[in-house]
């Protein structure tokens, strides 16, 4: 008979601002503490205990402004050290630019863009040593976290050479802050490796005079004077700007372009330095985009079409994992890992997938939501942000957030509209952006929630027999605030006198016949309540000889494991 008669009559149809935790009665849930006036938020996150927001072009740190030129995207914000054994730093992408963050809110570049040609080598004199034909580079070096760039495009050379020093004139200076030190890679005389040869402590000398001898130290070994046997690497590239989606699992990091040609290809780091990147695995084409990296149990990649696991170490390689839905572009911010697994919304409804197989979960209830279809008098649900938190997934479509109980089945919606979402595990705070602040979201010392609008599951009477609803009771904890009821008979909602009491049970007569019948509470309160019951006395008519009066309950302790 249709979604209404499918809600058992102990569940709830319709539940906003209802509290997540109802336990033999409904209670309204609390409202939000504002914690900054901003408009426009896309993303939330924390550093330490400082918390970020991103709005229009613009990353404030705790309400100032702190990075701007952002495009307006979505942002992907890992928290990650830059090497072993240092404190995390934020790192930034998606908005156009890549950033990494340090705790006392200093920016830098995510990684280090290499030096300009330009560097000349000239012979310097002296008593023959080296001779043959050298070629030089040079790395730009960020000191405290190890980091380097790649070396200039072009080397610096010096053909026929014979003497004992070597010229080393215009060598590159970084814009960059974050170098604090510059290294010089040499060749032996008529070689074609390039070794570790010397280091400059500082970012403004531009001249050097290089006497290293072409002697390399057996086994490692350093000595003074000599070239060392480590050898140029080429694997820190600066990391692309328009990357649109990133994450930083065990000090390797894992991007996604949004780049015409390359956006079927996933980019990684070196194993344990998250900030050069080193290549890419070719998972699929644009055609097929991806649209989402997450860490879990493993590292996956969510596409268009379907999801892959990213397997091995370096190289790397793609396992498509049969069966499994990918995720539209619109949808690509619900994709969210949580201990149970990774949730999302795909083209056919939500899903829950657990690394090997992805299971559509709330589908008999609400699943016609997200196929473009309306339920009842909810209007189709598009999903644009998610987070998981407290054994809920929260998803929002901008004007509406709904939240879904994995362990209950209880599916609620919050009454408020959220464009970015952001759990603290540490704080337990749900943070939520709404279209003018930052709030806590069902922050347990703010007051109530205003609104509740709750309608229990059609109660469906027997076929052919002639039913009466006698009368309606309602009990509960109310506080002297007014409550509308309605009674839904056949479909046809019709208004019953509003109340007003404490604590109180409230009984209407109604004395119409029915074949279905569900009740609706509304009101605008400032302070919380709760619903112990929700009866209707119905009168059946089983034959000419025997007639029978029956209690039927909508509310009670399975009431916080129902349906919409």
């Amino acid at each position: 008979m249709g979604p209404k008669r499918t809600t058992p009559p102990t569940a709830l149809r319709r539940a906003v601002g209802i509290h997540d935790t109802n336990v033999g009665s409904l209670r309204s849930r609390k409202g939000e503490t504002t914690l900054q006036t901003l408009a426009g938020v896309y993303t939330l996150g924390r550093l330490d205990s400082v918390r970020f927001a991103a709005a229009g072009g613009t990353l404030y740190r705790s309400g100032v402004a702190l990075i701007t030129g952002l495009n307006g995207n979505r942002l992907a914000l890992c928290k990650s050290p830059p090497a072993a054994n240092l404190p995390d730093y934020l790192f930034v992408t998606g908005g156009g630019l890549s950033r990494k963050i340090l705790s006392a809110g200093t920016v830098q570049n995510w990684g280090i863009a290499p030096p300009a040609s330009g560097m000349a080598a000239a012979a310097g004199g002296g008593a023959v040593v080296l001779t043959g034909r050298y070629w030089y580079h040079s790395t730009f070096l960020n000191f405290v976290t190890g980091n380097r760039s790649n070396a200039e495009p072009v080397q610096a050379q010096l053909l026929a050479f014979a003497g004992t020093t070597i010229n080393l004139s215009a060598i590159p200076v970084s814009a960059d802050a974050q170098v604090t030190r510059r290294e010089i890679w040499r060749t032996v005389g008529d070689g074609g490796t390039y070794l570790y040869n010397q280091v400059i402590t500082n970012n403004t000398a531009t001249t050097l005079a290089d006497t290293t001898l072409d002697s390399i130290p057996v086994g490692g070994s350093y000595a003074t004077n000599a070239l060392q046997p480590i050898e140029l690497p080429l694997d820190n590239a600066f990391p692309d700007q328009t990357y649109t989606d990133a994450v930083i699992d065990q000090l390797t990091s894992f991007w996604i372009s949004g780049e015409s040609g390359k956006q079927g290809r996933l980019y990684y780091s070196p194993i344990g330095r998250p900030e050069g990147v080193k290549g890419y695995v070719t998972i699929t084409n644009d055609n097929d985009a991806l649209q989402r990296v997450i860490a879990w149990n493993g590292r996956y990649v969510f596409t268009l079409k379907g999801v892959y696991k990213i397997d091995g170490a370096d190289p790397y390689f793609r396992r498509l994992i049969t069966g499994v839905p990918g995720v539209p572009a619109a949808n690509r911010r619900t994709v969210v890992p949580s201990p149970y697994g990774i949730f999302y919304q795909a083209a056919d409804g939500l899903r829950l997938f657990d690394g090997a197989r992805s299971e559509l979960i709330f589908f008999d209830r609400v699943g016609s939501l997200f196929r473009g279809e309306t339920l009842d008098d909810f209007p189709l649900f598009e999903g644009i942000y998610a987070e998981f938190a407290r054994n809920q997934y929260f998803i929002s479509d901008g004007s509406r957030t709904l939240a879904f109980n994995y362990i209950t089945g209880f599916i609620r919606e919050l009454g408020v509209g959220l464009t970015s979402l952001f759990y603290e595990e540490d704080t337990r705070l749900l943070l939520g952006a709404t279209s003018t602040s930052i709030v806590i979201l069902e922050d347990e010392s703010a007051s109530a929630f205003t609104t509740l609008d709750i309608e229990t599951g059609s109660l469906q009477l027997p076929v052919g027999q002639d039913a009466t609803i006698k009368r309606v009771r309602v009990r509960g904890q109310f506080y002297g605030q007014v409550i509308t009821p309605s009674i839904i008979i056949d479909d046809v909602a019709q208004p019953l006198p509003p109340f007003t009491v404490d604590t109180e049970t409230i009984e209407y007569p109604i004395g119409q016949k029915a074949r279905s019948v569900s009740i609706r509470l509304q009101a605008t309160l400032t302070l919380a309540i709760v619903i112990e019951t929700i009866e209707v006395d119905v009168y059946e008519s089983k034959d000419a000889a025997i007639k029978s009066v029956y209690k039927y309950g909508f509310a009670n302790t399975r009431a916080s494991s129902g349906s919409v």
